[in-house]
């Protein structure tokens, strides 16, 4: 995997550019709110300089004009249903169940062209199923 994905709703995504700002994480592009206007599902990645770790902050799992955008699978409702929870070093996170994190790595490989990005999705899917 090349980033962390966060998943939040639209009312949280200042606050949470906010906190990546504070954390001395950088984007290069700082419009970040005309992606949102566009029907963009993600921002552009945030990027730490002394790690080089980069955060995508996710507003959904589909683009609004992708050909699953209008899939009840991933709509906010089951997408909140399909969380499991679990503690990271003390800290309460969520995560996708294995189950959905297929569904929803398949659904992201077929619809998008760029084979760079299937192939990582193809060896995600390898891992999710090896692990459960």
């Amino acid at each position: 995997m090349g980033d962390i994905d966060i998943l939040v709703k639209r009312t949280e995504i200042g606050s949470v550019m906010k906190t990546l700002a504070d954390l001395g994480y950088e984007m290069d592009d700082q419009h970040w709110l005309r992606y949102c206007q566009h029907g963009h599902h993600h921002l552009p990645g945030a990027r730490h300089p002394n790690s080089g770790v980069t955060v995508e902050v996710h507003t959904g799992l589909m683009s609004s004009s992708g050909p699953f955008a209008g899939e009840p699978v991933f709509h906010s409702d089951n997408v909140e249903a399909q969380r499991d929870l679990f503690d990271r070093k003390g800290i309460l996170a969520a995560r996708f169940t294995p189950e959905f994190q297929l569904v929803y790595t398949i659904a992201h490989w077929a619809a998008d062209g760029n084979w760079a990005v299937n192939l990582t999705s193809i060896n995600d899917a390898v891992h999710i199923l090896r692990r459960h």
